[in-house]
């Protein structure tokens, strides 16, 4: 289990790298503005001989380290042996990257401003209490800006220390890293070959929001807001505040406690990911 878990946290280093090097390309193509985001994004696919497969790595690697980062989150709490005993600051280094991962995907999937990233927006803007309306630059340099800080805390993550990432030498890791290493790479090249990014129609306020549903990570966030905002309100910070306690968990209620409380705080997320929205 500690080889999986320290193969999906390179893994997912490897996604973050395919989308760092991708996100800039489609940074020096992409306009700001409600008129001009979409047109730029369909003019990168279109005009740039690999341009619609360059912005399916940018898509999918986001996907697939989000992917790696919670498997390799769930390696560490339902399995990881030396859990909580790491480097001071690694376990709350890794929430606040995961955290700010699932924030810079949320902006991300708005700044194509096509319908599903307007209301995308508007959803957001309605739970924060703020006003409508799509503000491209400011998420544009909010995205640059978060992503900057989001690779200094991934840094941070990596430098603070564990079996398998500060040079400790931990049976068979080396060959599991390689295994996960070629199999990511395989991903990024294979997936954005059979399947392009998504991208719908553009914004228009006026077209209604329904059916329109939030990317398979924070569905259940969407289904709660919809449900009670007030709930998706708490629901959010009392999420991260659990996960920056697991350790005082862990301390409190022991190994199996809190792998109890985490498998059912999934569970309930899992099953409002699946209940219709709309």
């Amino acid at each position: 289990m500690k080889n999986a878990t320290i193969g999906t946290g390179w893994l997912a280093v490897l996604f973050l790298l395919a989308n760092v090097l991708s996100g800039l390309w489609l940074w020096l193509h992409y306009v700001p503005g409600a008129a001009l985001a979409y047109d730029s994004i369909v003019d990168f696919e279109n005009a740039l001989y690999v341009g619609a497969f360059i912005r399916s790595v940018h898509y999918f690697s986001s996907h697939l380290f989000i992917a790696a980062v919670l498997a390799h989150a769930a390696g560490s709490i339902m399995g990881g042996a030396d859990f909580p005993t790491l480097a001071p600051g690694k376990w709350a280094s890794g929430v606040v990257g995961a955290a700010g991962l699932v924030t810079l995907a949320f902006l991300g999937k708005v700044l194509p401003c096509d319908q599903h990233g307007g209301v995308s927006l508007v959803v957001m803007k309605n739970f924060a209490g703020l006003g409508s309306g799509p503000a491209l630059t400011s998420i544009l340099w909010l995205h640059i800006a978060g992503g900057l800080l989001f690779l200094a805390v991934i840094a941070a993550h990596v430098r603070l220390g564990a079996p398998g990432w500060s040079g400790e030498a931990v049976p068979g890791s080396r060959a599991v890293k390689a295994l996960f290493a070629a199999g990511g790479a395989l991903a990024l090249v294979i997936v954005p070959l059979v399947s392009k990014a998504p991208l719908g129609p553009a914004y228009d306020e006026r077209l209604a929001a329904s059916g329109v549903v939030a990317q398979w990570h924070l569905r259940w966030l969407q289904w709660l807001t919809e449900t009670s905002p007030a709930a998706a309100r708490i629901a959010l910070p009392a999420l991260v505040l659990l996960a920056l306690l697991t350790p005082r968990l862990r301390a409190a209620a022991g190994d199996r406690g809190m792998r109890i409380a985490w498998a059912a705080v999934a569970a309930v997320l899992l099953v409002m990911s699946f209940l219709r929205i709309g």
